[in-house]
């Protein structure tokens, strides 16, 4: 039997090589961010379907992986569908450009070394989703017999505590949509062609990174 934290490495470290693959095949710059966030998303349900297949189906389906699960969904959903979107329109991600190669550039050798540093992007990119799902994985592996997982886990976590944690996410979760559908709407405004003014409209104007306030709520 395979560790939650393999399981989820494995899953998120499975995604991104088959977004890396593509974007290596392809040269498309549209799959970076919509795989990044998802990552999140396949991690919870690994780690959901592990809980399942140790622990039955009813402890998978026991409020806190439940809730887990859902929160991570949504998030990756909203966030990576914005950041698709964004793309879609643009065609091109800078942080990318330097890192394909240019025609007759050789592979390896070449200014791009390509595919090296892309791969070390892909690479860092699901170091982070690994990373960040740590105490999601570890939650839901401890659902239903907490002691095998971690010596130092409750026993269990009152109604009370995840309905706080769900208000956090929920308030996290709002502020960070709202703030990015914000600064959208401003770099869509036609008074402002060159993009060159600060946005400083709805919670902008209260906060110099209302959508990176949002995020660290909602985890």
């Amino acid at each position: 039997r395979m560790h939650p934290l393999v399981v989820s490495g494995l899953a998120v470290g499975g995604w991104n090589l088959a977004g890396f693959t593509a974007t290596a095949l392809t040269g498309t710059h549209k799959l970076t961010d919509i795989t990044g966030t998802s990552a999140f998303a396949v991690s919870a349900l690994a780690s959901l379907g592990l809980l399942a297949s140790k622990r039955g189906l009813k402890a998978s389906l026991s409020p806190r992986p439940i809730m887990l699960s859902v929160c991570v969904t949504a998030w990756a959903a909203r966030l990576g569908g914005y950041l698709f979107d964004r793309i879609r329109k643009s065609h091109e991600d800078p942080r990318l450009k330097y890192m394909f190669r240019k025609e007759g550039e050789p592979m390896l050798t070449g200014p791009s070394a390509f595919p090296l540093k892309l791969l070390n992007f892909w690479s860092i990119q699901a170091l982070w989703a690994w990373t960040s799902m740590l105490p999601v994985t570890m939650a839901i592996a401890a659902a239903g017999d907490p002691k095998k997982v971690m010596r130092t886990a409750p026993r269990s976590i009152s109604s009370l505590a995840l309905g706080i944690g769900f208000v956090g996410f929920s308030t996290g979760f709002l502020v960070e949509t709202l703030a990015d559908s914000q600064k959208s709407q401003f770099k869509n405004d036609v008074t402002n062609p060159r993009r060159d003014k600060w946005c400083d409209q709805g919670l902008w104007s209260i906060s110099r990174y209302p959508n990176y306030l949002g995020e660290m709520t909602v985890w």
